[in-house]
């Protein structure tokens, strides 16, 4: 699991241009596979044949990143741009980024130092050019970046990266799948696009789909720094995190109450998640069609949408474990 997150995290894959990251799975995934597939929006569907076919469950965990997209060239090089996700002035101030190209980047704010706190349009990414012309042989407008960081190790078997947010998730489902010694039931795992500006491959995976029922996998946020700026219950080392409610949906109660039955009965340490802001891929699939029993399966996570996201390598174990006795046993509830 480590080494897989610390690659895995390392791979460009921004909103809207995952294709990297599709085909590092796909590699990892093909073996185990009946069907792989990839549609209209990018996203990749691992079918798996189950023992039964009376049910079809949905497994998603999102393969793109937040980043930065280049949207006017100045005369003097220096590239404006906007963002991929929802991203805080205070975390970008003077941080490098990286284009698909391999080019690197520092994002600057106009006559302020680190401390800037926006607003985002007068945010630039210096590339070291010196005029226009020079920038467009480098770069066009449109290309995306990415924060420029390596995945570190912690103490405590914590990992840092800029994308464990969603790639730790990718991961669990990629262990999961090759280490699941049967399926229930007919298993789609999708590795879904563009989650972070609107959960929009999710939508259309699961309408393609219609499962029976849908399991996300995401990160959270966690209450367990000094002094948080919401009061949350999750924390790193806690276990895997069972979802009731986020800002874009409440989870299915008889899901939620099978992953929590499921946790008890095989001993996976666990902890419930109530996240105030933000959402998952759970809410797309949930909305999808008549409606469709939805839950999320998180991993607690510090530090989100920065360079230093920070996760504890137990946490995913548990949410692994618990996606595994999910395709053993079936999603029933």
């Amino acid at each position: 699991m480590k080494d897989l997150i610390l690659d895995i995290t390392g791979i460009f894959g921004p909103a809207g241009d995952e294709a990297c990251v599709r085909e590092y799975i796909t590699e990892k995934v093909k073996d185990k596979a009946t069907s792989i597939s990839t549609d209209a929006l990018g996203n990749l569907i691992v079918f798996i044949k189950g023992e039964s076919s009376d049910k079809k469950v949905m497994f998603a965990a999102h393969m793109d990143s937040i980043g930065l997209m280049v949207t006017y060239i100045e005369d003097n090089g220096f590239l404006r741009f906007t963002t991929l996700g929802g991203i805080s002035p205070a975390t970008i101030a003077n941080q490098k980024v990286i284009f698909k190209n391999g080019m690197i980047g520092i994002v600057a704010y106009e006559g302020k130092d680190c401390t800037a706190q926006g607003p985002m349009d007068k945010f630039y990414i210096d590339i070291g050019t010196f005029s226009k012309q020079e920038s467009e042989e480098l770069v066009n407008l449109g290309d995306t970046c990415v924060f420029y960081s390596p995945a570190v190790e912690l103490a405590n078997d914590c990992i840092s990266s800029p994308y464990l947010d969603n790639r730790l998730s990718c991961a669990i489902l990629i262990e999961a799948l090759n280490s699941a010694k049967s399926f229930k039931y007919d298993t789609y795992c999708v590795f879904t696009t563009q989650e972070e500006v609107g959960l929009r491959g999710a939508k259309t995976a699961a309408f393609a789909i219609m499962p029976d029922v849908g399991i996300a996998l995401d990160v959270t946020l966690t209450g367990d720094t000094i002094k948080p700026t919401r009061s949350m219950a999750c924390k790193l080392g806690g276990g895997a995190a069972i979802k009731v409610k986020d800002s874009s949906l409440i989870c299915s109660p008889r899901v939620k109450e099978m992953l929590v039955r499921l946790a008890k009965e095989n001993n996976v340490p666990y902890q419930i998640e109530i996240l105030e802001a933000g959402g998952t891929d759970t809410a797309a699939i949930q909305l999808t069609g008549a409606g469709i029993p939805a839950g999320c399966i998180s991993v607690p996570t510090r530090y989100v949408h920065s360079m230093s996201e920070t996760a504890c390598l137990g946490d995913a174990e548990s949410a692994q474990k618990l996606v595994e006795l999910i395709m053993e046993q079936g999603a029933d509830c």
